[in-house]
């Protein structure tokens, strides 16, 4: 795979990375190693760009949430597969995705960090809370050895742009850091609707949001044995131990994600792979 900085628009994009469509929302076919290669590029030719994931739930999410879907079809956008379904998807919409192109945030983002300690690159992660900020500091200080890592409170109101507000404080003090790798672990869809309004602010190589990706390291999770994930049933597991946090997400969820695909198809937005015009990769 080739990387090139294009110059319409100030955009990047990727060649040799194969895109297709569910629901009109794009989806990429990268192996971690491409998405640590992407990464590196981002940083060393300063071509930035927003590396987000697409599971069930944030199909569903993005299908109701304007903000995150505009996020997921932005041009220095990629969207990588954190889903067995979404492989299953792809199939059902003709296209045949190898499995190493499935990268949970649990096995991906370990890597992204040894990367970023191997290379001298700070981290900022951006929580829900000051306690959670604290503590996930610490729990990935412990995992990834000599990581600069900074955590910030994320308990800001998104709506208030004014000088004093905490959030134009944080976007300042992230501004100020310059980290090569952001971390939003706001939840969807709140994480990729902030995203989407500051990442121009921010000049960053790469941002990611994360969910809780965090707290499997804090211990506030439990880890999903990793042979459930090929399997696709890593969210039983989940459910098991958290059953009125997720009871929604993993019950409710996938029956309305069913009548809303079902529209979506109806009405004629894009499946499977695209063939040319907009939004390709070049």
């Amino acid at each position: 795979m080739t990387y090139t900085q294009l110059s319409h628009g100030g955009t990047s994009r990727v060649s040799g990375i194969r895109r297709f469509w569910i629901a009109g929302l794009p989806v990429d076919t990268v192996g971690r190693d491409e998405i640590l290669g992407l990464f590196e590029h981002a940083v060393t030719r300063q071509a930035p760009f927003v590396l987000a994931n697409l599971n069930l739930h944030g199909l569903y999410c993005a299908l109701t949430t304007a903000p995150m879907a505009a996020l997921l079809q932005s041009e220095n956008t990629i969207v990588h597969i954190d889903g067995t379904p979404i492989l299953w998807a792809a199939r059902l919409a003709g296209v045949d995705i190898p499995p190493v192109a499935r990268n949970t945030h649990i096995d991906l983002i370990p890597q992204l960090l040894e990367l970023c300690a191997a290379r001298g690159w700070l981290v900022v992660i951006v929580n829900s809370d000051t306690a959670g900020a604290s503590q996930n500091q610490r729990a990935l200080e412990t995992l990834v050895s000599d990581l600069k890592i900074v955590a910030l409170s994320g308990s800001f109101d998104d709506n208030d742009m004014s000088e004093d507000s905490a959030q134009k404080k944080t976007i300042e003090q992230i501004r100020m850091l310059r980290p090569a790798l952001l971390l939003v672990g706001l939840g969807m869809p709140k994480q990729e609707a902030w995203i989407a309004q500051v990442r121009d602010l921010l000049e960053i190589p790469m941002i990611m949001p994360v969910g809780g990706f965090a707290d499997y390291f804090t211990g506030r999770a439990k880890t999903p044995p990793r042979f459930l994930g090929p399997l696709g049933l890593e969210w039983a597991y989940r459910l098991i131990h958290a059953p009125r946090r997720l009871g929604f997400r993993y019950l409710i969820e996938p029956i309305l994600l069913l009548g809303l695909l079902v529209k979506a198809f109806i009405t004629g937005t894009k499946w499977g792979r695209q063939r040319g015009g907009d939004g390709m990769w070049e």
